[in-house]
């Protein structure tokens, strides 16, 4: 399994910030907190901003 962060995704405020992320195949959403943690590549900082899409 390589995830790997395509970008951050700013959420309302009080909610955590999510990083996009690509894992063979598969595209989802992961807690910028939890994306640190498992010090996945390339480091968040690097990553732009979207902004969250309400549904």
């Amino acid at each position: 399994m390589k995830i790997v962060g395509l970008f951050r995704i700013k959420t309302s405020i009080g909610q955590p910030d999510l990083v996009w992320v690509k894992d063979s195949g598969l595209e989802f959403e992961i807690p910028e907190d939890r994306y640190r943690a498992a010090k996945y590549l390339p480091e968040v900082t690097t990553l732009s901003w979207r902004e969250m899409e309400e549904t």
